[in-house]
């Protein structure tokens, strides 16, 4: 995880998962998945995939839903 940036759509889809299935804070998410200032992290994983997250937001709702399906 390290390697990814902050930003990364991957580490968007998982931390999109985690706080819709868990009651886990943004700060430990952000400190999990290395993705910085907890402000930035809360934002970047508060709604779901869309055309906002770039180019690979398609992927990272099937990744999403493909996720969901197995918790």
């Amino acid at each position: 995880m390290e390697s990814l940036r902050k930003n990364d759509w991957r580490k968007r889809v998982i931390g999109r998962a985690v706080r819709r299935n868990t009651t886990v804070p943004a700060a430990w998410i952000s400190e999990q998945l290395k993705m910085g200032n907890v402000v930035r992290c809360a934002a970047l994983t508060a709604k779901d995939p869309d055309d906002s997250w770039g180019p690979k937001w398609k992927q990272a709702r099937a990744m999403l839903t493909k996720m969901e399906k197995v918790s």
